[in-house]
């Protein structure tokens, strides 16, 4: 599956998980948590990789928190939807 805010890639039995939000600091908003849960859905069905690297894209950080602005129309209220029409 592609993913918007996410990327990953396999070496060998090593998976490597990058946030790929870096002109945000690699803030998470709401796709980014919709995205995490498709992925980590998927790696149930992973039996190859042995070993996961979570790590973000960028040179100031790994991850600078909640997208305090990236909560769409309604802000944080509505965090029970990834994106429109999709529970997380």
């Amino acid at each position: 599956m592609g993913y918007e805010t996410l990327l990953y890639e396999t070496e060998g039995e090593v998976g490597i998980l990058t946030y790929n939000r870096p002109n945000m600091v690699t803030a998470i908003n709401l796709r980014t948590l919709g995205e995490l849960n498709d992925f980590w859905q998927e790696r149930q069905r992973d039996f190859d990789t042995r070993v996961l690297i979570v790590r973000g894209a960028g040179e100031k950080g790994f991850c600078s928190g909640l997208d305090i602005g990236g909560g769409g129309p309604g802000g944080w209220l509505l965090a029970g939807r990834a994106y429109p029409g999709e529970d997380i």
